[in-house]
């Protein structure tokens, strides 16, 4: 911003459903706050930023950023489910199928959904909102007994991994999601929820921040999770996508969307998903 500033970068979002708040930061990827660091004198739209799509605000500088003013675009990523992460943490199992599944034989979501059964669906570690997207049962796998699932009897127990299909809901605003993929989750007896980094424990939708100009980093194996009855940490998959993309270097200054799942055992006892934000800052010049 300006000639002697660096130019304010939006951190770039994630089409969800969910109303969010756009938050911007300097090239060396250091945070900013409205009202302290910069203040919006105009946008190019009313209400909130919640569909795919550019949105064009004015922004002036304050503080060490006084003297300075941008207009940023802030383009709000579609979904595009052909090359996008799309998962779905495990369902709990608590009386049998009949009340996981409608009439039509989808897995419930959102208002329609029993207790403990919502469908939590992720896009590269994003939280989708209920009605984002529809999840069509096709088929569930493992033998043992007999269940009823789409009209029809399968071999197999409800603590089964289920294959489904998700594609754009009609609610969803034209453009904001493309094309089908198919993907799996678990329904489970019991749910793994205590994850922890280190010693600190990590919740959905936490924010770890580190800044490296204090020789901090990210290191994703320092994740774990335990049973709750504290026995031996539990094998764990952890994702990290930056911009969109899946990454293996945390090095950079920017957000990073994280997501560890336990890696569930043969006997689909245990399973559990947690999705959060780490920011990566670079150095703060004034």
């Amino acid at each position: 911003m300006g000639q002697t500033k660096t130019t304010m970068l939006p951190i770039r979002p994630l089409y969800t459903g969910i109303d969010k708040v756009v938050n911007f930061a300097d090239a060396a990827g250091y945070g900013l706050k409205l009202g302290e660091d910069y203040i919006i004198n105009q946008k190019s739209f009313t209400g909130n930023v919640n569909a795919a799509g550019t949105y064009t605000y004015v922004i002036e500088g304050l503080k060490d950023y006084k003297g300075s003013k941008a207009v940023i675009d802030v383009v709000v990523e579609k979904i595009d489910l052909s090359e996008d992460i799309v998962t779905i943490a495990p369902i709990q199992k608590v009386s049998g199928t009949e009340s996981l599944y409608n009439s039509e034989g989808k897995l419930k979501q959102g208002d329609d959904a029993v207790q403990n059964h919502d469908v939590i669906i992720y896009v590269d570690g994003e939280e989708i909102a209920p009605g984002v997207l529809t999840i069509v049962t096709n088929r569930a796998d493992k033998s043992d007994g007999t269940f009823e699932l789409n009209g029809a009897n399968y071999l197999g127990r409800v603590s089964a991994t289920v294959t489904a299909t998700a594609q754009a809901a009609a609610a969803a605003p034209a453009g904001s999601v493309e094309n089908t993929c198919t993907v799996k989750h678990n329904v489970v007896d019991s749910l793994i929820s205590n994850f922890y980094y280190d010693n600190d424990s990590v919740q959905n939708d936490d924010e770890l921040v580190f800044e490296t100009a204090k020789g901090e980093a990210f290191d994703p194996t320092r994740i774990t999770a335990a049973k709750a009855d504290g026995e031996s940490s539990l094998p764990l998959t952890v994702t990290v996508t930056k911009d969109g993309e899946v990454v293996t270097d945390y090095s950079e200054p920017g957000v990073y969307k994280v997501q560890a799942s336990v890696i569930v055992p043969d006997d689909l006892s245990y399973a559990g998903t947690v999705t959060f934000t780490v920011v990566v800052q670079g150095k703060h010049y004034s």
